[in-house]
């Protein structure tokens, strides 16, 4: 099996190689082949090809389900066939009914490597009676991409697909493989995220192919059977229109909405997509551009710049593979669904207090620790504004200063990535907020917002009062939000300790998975004080924060 760090996509996405048997086929007598293994050889056999061959291959590879995107990468390493009548295929799918990446290839150039959209791939190859070559071999292996950030905070969201012939049809698959990672980059459902498609072309080709929905096997449908129009016009305004008509009719009143608009080419056909865009903005709705022009010079970034709602959502890749980057993919969400901004400009001192008793498991624990880098994010760390401490406490004398107070995020993460449970068995909430409230009297900046942020799943198991320590802090000008998790935490202690109102300073949750639904509207509570400027983009609606805000007990 080829490695799959030969790659030859750049930084293509997390990949991680799964290790299986290895099966190799060949031709024989041509009968139809299906292969379960996760990485093999397909290929006619060993010397020349037979003639009148009729083969097809079936790859289909056995996982258990899993929320991560499994693929098949492939890539030919012989391949000679007669030209025009000797013909290799390759399908995105079970069958020759899915869309093809190479249609009836033949002769001496070989086809590139490509990955397919899902777990399945189907190879036919065909010959006639004569001038039988050496034939072709496809390696494959399966690899997996690591689930992507998960944007929750609702709203209604078109995917606007141009379905031209503008471009190669290798290159529309990608567009439709970019369209299914955006569909999973975001959390579907009823109160968070619904997702519409539309394509266009011309001027009559435009059409809903999928209204707003929260049901991931339809939006996959919807873009399964895209296929390109035999035109080059490129009609983007009536695929603007055709989304904001879907957003008006069928969106939810109180959510925001956005257009996330593919294009590989400037307006070609009649209409004024500037002046739709203006429109469309004035209701409210949000523009984002992601773009690969289809030939040189074929995108006016004058156009984009007035189309998109902002200069920072103009989202061009360098090339065709780099539609799958999961990077470049994540900055196109966090646009999309944070607006770029973030919750906390002014000048605040935060620790985070977090729970590493013998209660909490390894997996929840893991949870508390991607829950702090994603309140991390909504705030901005810097050495003139917000500076942010941890401690970790669990039984009695076992507690410790993770990190004292700092400006550098990167550092910040790094402590956090390092930080290995305490499991001291017993929880001493108080000795938790004694420490932090410590490190906030001798280290906070004299004009900075003090805040504590305590995240728990138990109650006081020692002796002392956590409230009356929380009522020291608060005499000393420190303000503390808490965190709940579960059956265990005594929510009468955790409402003496949370400042007032409780409405906006306690969060009380049933598991710890909850954390990444409630870290928007934690990290915007602890932002609005008094003393720290609130800048909340109002056009966006969240900040620079993974998740969404959810109703508290």
């Amino acid at each position: 099996v080829f490695p799959l760090g030969s790659l030859e996509m750049r930084t293509l996405l997390t990949l991680v190689t799964l290790l299986a048997a290895v099966a190799v086929t060949y031709a024989g007598s041509c009968s139809t082949s299906t292969l379960h293994t996760r990485g093999g050889t397909v290929g006619d056999g060993p010397g020349s090809y037979k003639p009148n061959a009729k083969c097809t291959w079936l790859v289909d590879p056995q996982f258990e389900p899993m929320d991560d995107r499994l693929f098949i990468y492939g890539k030919f390493t012989e391949f000679d066939t007669e030209s025009t009548y000797d013909k290799v295929s390759v399908y995105d799918g079970g069958s020759k009914s899915a869309h093809p990446i190479y249609k009836d290839r033949s002769g001496k150039s070989r086809p590139g490597p490509f990955t397919t959209s899902g777990l399945q791939m189907f190879v036919t190859f065909s010959s006639d009676g004569s001038n039988q070559r050496a034939g072709f071999t496809l390696e494959y292996d399966t690899a997996i991409v690591a689930s992507p950030i998960r944007c929750t905070y609702p709203q209604d969201v078109m995917i606007a697909i141009p379905t031209n012939s503008l471009v190669a049809g290798e290159y529309f698959l990608n567009i439709i493989r970019w369209a299914k990672d955006t569909v999973r980059s975001y959390r579907l459902g009823e109160s968070a995220v619904k997702i519409g498609i539309v394509e266009y072309a011309n001027s009559y080709v435009g059409r809903v192919v999928q209204g707003l929905t929260s049901d991931v096997t339809a939006l996959d449908a919807a873009l399964n059977n895209l296929v390109q129009r035999a035109t080059d016009k490129n009609d983007v305004q009536e695929g603007l229109y055709l989304s904001q008509m879907e957003l008006m009719g069928n969106g939810r009143s109180h959510v925001q909405k956005l257009v996330i608009l593919f294009q590989t080419a400037k307006q070609t056909d009649e209409g004024d997509l500037i002046r739709e865009a203006t429109d469309v903005k004035a209701e409210g709705t949000t523009i984002i551009i992601a773009a690969k022009d289809a030939s040189t010079h074929s995108l006016d970034s004058n156009e984009m710049a007035q189309t998109a709602s902002d200069a920072e959502g103009i989202f061009v890749y360098p090339g065709w593979d780099d539609l799958l980057h999961r990077t470049l993919q994540r900055d196109l969400i966090y646009r999309g669904c944070f607006g770029g901004q973030i919750f906390c400009r002014g000048m605040m001192d935060i620790y985070m207090v977090v729970d590493g008793s013998g209660s909490v498991s390894s997996s929840d624990f893991s949870m508390t620790k991607t829950f702090m880098k994603h309140v991390f994010d909504g705030l901005d760390i810097d050495e003139h504004k917000v500076h942010v401490g941890i401690v970790q406490f669990a039984g009695h004398f076992k507690s410790r200063v993770e990190t004292q107070l700092s400006g550098d995020k990167d550092a910040l993460d790094g402590v956090v990535d390092r930080m290995i449970q305490i499991n001291g068995g017993s929880t001493d909430i108080k000795e938790g907020i004694q420490k932090a409230s410590l490190q906030l009297r001798q280290n906070a900046r004299k004009d900075a917002a003090k805040v504590i942020l305590l995240l728990t799943d138990g109650r006081q198991e020692h002796a002392g009062d956590p409230a009356q320590e929380a009522d020291r802090a608060r005499a000393d000008g420190m303000t503390l939000f808490v965190v709940g998790v579960g059956s265990g935490v005594d929510e009468d202690e955790l409402t003496a300790i949370a400042n007032e109102p409780t409405s906006e300073h306690l969060f009380l949750l049933q598991y710890y998975s909850q954390l990444e639904e409630r870290v928007n509207e934690v990290t915007k509570n602890a932002c609005i004080q008094d003393n720290v400027p609130k800048q909340i983009n109002s056009n966006w609606g969240c900040g620079k924060v993974r998740h969404v805000i959810l109703k508290k007990k």
